[in-house]
């Protein structure tokens, strides 16, 4: 109630004719940064979360994000944009990201500090079930993550967590992929000794198309650049990677 009746006095005071003149001069005195971003329904499409209860304790909370190939293309576009890469930078950064799916399919995992994973004596084991078939990891391990991926799991990254990069091999022990075009979901199965839970993705086979890369041209580049000391309302929009960033 307190939170609302001081909204209510703040938008009050926006209506105000000198009120309205000091907030201008705010945001001219105090020019604030460019918000950058990205494609969030891509970020959320992979990502899936779990929590685990012991009668009415938490026992373990899992946030997952998946790798895929768009979330991969998401990942390459946001670091171009960052550091002012060229369209060639972008294709070649893209296609080495793409050809690592091709070895790997690979997750982050984030778990509470008290609850590891990846050792002998983690509560939890994770595997991969693919078309009736379970694969077990090649790599658990702690990491630091990327920029990038830091902004993609902003609200799910807290000191009290640790971020584990989880692999498993993309073909099976007769070199043969584990994914399909037949493929229709892909699971993560986590697994203790009285508790098991399952996140599920929809697999979408890469086609041609996914992996064609179009340049953008200097124009449009040039389009999309703010000049720093602008306080005119529509610059301080904010910057869409995915719209002529590259």
């Amino acid at each position: 109630m307190k939170n609302k009746s001081m909204v209510i006095c703040i938008s009050f005071l926006y209506f105000l004719p000198g009120c309205r003149k000091i907030i201008k001069w705010g945001k001219d005195a105090f020019p604030q940064a460019q918000r950058i971003t990205y494609n969030k329904d891509i970020i959320k499409q992979y990502s899936k979360k779990f929590v685990a209860y012991d009668e009415l304790d938490t026992a373990a909370r899992f946030d997952v994000l998946w790798l895929s190939d768009q979330v991969r293309t998401e990942y390459a576009r946001l670091h171009t944009y960052t550091h002012g890469k060229s369209d060639e930078f972008y294709q070649a950064l893209l296609r080495r990201q793409l050809e690592e799916n091709k070895h790997f399919i690979t997750f982050y995992v984030l778990s509470v500090f008290d609850v590891p994973l990846g050792t002998s004596d983690s509560e939890w084991a994770l595997f991969l079930q693919v078309d009736g078939h379970h694969t077990a990891p090649s790599e658990i391990k702690s990491i630091d993550i990327l920029p990038e991926y830091k902004t993609f799991l902003a609200k799910q990254l807290s000191k009290f967590r640790t971020v584990y990069r989880v692999i498993f091999d993309a073909k099976d022990i007769e070199d043969k992929p584990i994914l399909t075009p037949d493929t229709k979901t892909l699971t993560l199965v986590f697994r203790s000794t009285n508790q098991e839970f399952t996140l599920q993705w929809p697999y979408i086979p890469p086609t041609i198309s996914d992996n064609a890369i179009v340049p953008t041209s200097q124009s449009e580049k040039s389009s999309n650049i703010i000049e720093s000391n602008s306080t005119s309302e529509s610059a301080r929009q904010p910057v869409d990677v995915n719209k002529g960033a590259l």
